[in-house]
């Protein structure tokens, strides 16, 4: 045999660029008994290969597939899922509805009856957003003081 074709065919193997033919001269080859030292790592995969290729599907195969098929084809009247999909489909239905008819539609009226109202509130609320930002702020500059603190006794 030569050894040298073995080698070509294996590097044409493994860059996937060999022929159908060229596959089954590797498989022939490492059916052999004796195989040399160095192309006696691949004897294993190629004897897998020839091995699977020739093991088919039995009758037993089939009927589990013909099986399955029957067991499809059957179907119930409602199934849990179309029921499941039914009644979500209502609840969306009543959601809009509730939404669009039952709901106050006055929702964008004013809340003040003149614009100085409605200056006065927006100045009491910043006044408490205010308040609470520097309160924060006051805490953090406190925490801060003791943390450089704890830091010089360390060192």
């Amino acid at each position: 045999m030569d050894y040298r074709r073995i080698e070509d065919l294996l590097q044409k193997y493994w860059s996937c660029e060999t022929s159908i033919e060229e596959e089954e001269e590797l498989r022939a080859f490492y059916t052999k008994q004796e195989i040399p030292e160095p192309f006696s790592r691949f004897k294993t995969l190629f004897i897998y290969q020839k091995k699977e290729k020739e093991t088919g599907l039995n009758n037993a195969f089939d009927q589990k597939i013909l099986r399955k098929i029957e067991q499809s084809t059957k179907r119930q009247f409602f199934p849990p899922r179309q029921i499941a999909a039914g009644l979500l489909l209502l609840v969306g239905i009543a959601g809009l509805f509730y939404t669009t008819t039952l709901r106050p539609t006055n929702l964008s009226a004013d809340t003040f009856h003149t614009p100085e109202e409605a200056l006065e509130q927006v100045k009491q609320t910043l006044t408490l957003v205010s308040q609470q930002i520097n309160q924060g702020q006051q805490k953090a500059e406190q925490s801060i003081e003791k943390t450089e603190i704890l830091i010089k006794y360390l060192k």
